[in-house]
């Protein structure tokens, strides 16, 4: 019998896409094109950006994030 498995809180989910964009600037560190800071910044403002967006439209349904 299958259980169902709670969701994972926002902050989690959050704290896992910060580290895939670490992952990638260090992946692309060693490559030809690696980001620069201002590029790295902007792409962790985004994923800030992103789950802000989600906790708020979770607010709204009255759902706890």
């Amino acid at each position: 019998m299958a259980t169902v498995a709670e969701p994972r809180p926002l902050a989690d989910l959050e704290q896992d896409a910060l580290a895939r964009v670490e992952a990638e600037f260090a992946r692309r560190s060693r490559g030809a094109k690696p980001w620069t800071v201002a590029e790295y910044l902007d792409q962790i403002a985004a994923e800030h950006a992103r789950f802000k967006a989600a906790a708020i439209a979770r607010t709204r349904l009255g759902r706890a994030a």
